[in-house]
């Protein structure tokens, strides 16, 4: 048997380095993909916010909306509250929104403005297939049932209408009500106050 060289050691020494250091680059890069891989499946699965899912959004209470004028998953905002539809749930149209306003409460540090019977405005706007809230014809009055200026809680509905026929929307469709105060003091910005529910 032929006694290696110094020369055929270095050789070996070499190429043991080599296939050392490509060895460990595959493992490392193996091992960010599944790391990458793994993050994306968790985002993904922490944002789902499908209207359907009533147990996934109840447990939200305020997500900022970029396409809207506030905030959404909320029941109530400046006193005024929301309490049929249920946030989320599926609605016919004609569709009629019911809540309270209670003047009294001021645990929120803000009151929503109401004078002789209206308690301002509210709209509604639709998401088809994810493209964007798109408004539907004009606001509507927010209407209560008392005396203006009351200090005591007050009902107040809205009606709502559209044709998803026409529109080409479908069942699930998400329907954003977003609601403005009455603006008695000028404010440069009024209150505004989102709730949304989906098309039967």
């Amino acid at each position: 048997m032929k006694k290696l060289s110094k020369m055929d050691w270095i050789k070996i020494i070499l190429v043991a380095v080599v296939v050392i250091f490509a060895a460990f680059y595959i493992i490392k890069n193996n091992s960010t993909n599944t790391t990458k891989n793994s993050e994306t499946k968790i985002s993904t699965s922490t944002v789902s916010t499908s209207p359907s899912k009533s147990n996934t959004v109840t447990a939200k209470t305020s997500i900022t909306n970029t396409s809207g004028a506030g905030t959404v998953n909320t029941t109530s905002k400046c006193n005024i509250k929301v309490t049929y539809p249920t946030i989320y749930s599926a609605v016919s149209v004609p569709f009629t929104v019911s809540g309270i306003l209670n003047l009294s409460d001021t645990s929120e540090g803000c009151m929503w403005s109401q004078n002789l019977s209206r308690a301002g405005d509210a709209q509604i706007f639709y998401d088809k297939n994810g493209a964007g809230w798109m408004p539907v014809g004009t606001s509507v009055p927010i209407i209560e049932s008392g005396t203006g200026n009351s200090t005591t809680t007050l009902d107040f509905s809205v009606s709502f209408n559209l044709n998803a026929t026409a529109l080409g929307l479908t069942s699930g469709t998400p329907i954003k009500i977003v609601f403005t105060e009455l603006n008695v003091m000028n404010k440069p910005n009024p209150e505004t106050f989102e709730y949304e529910v989906y098309l039967k």
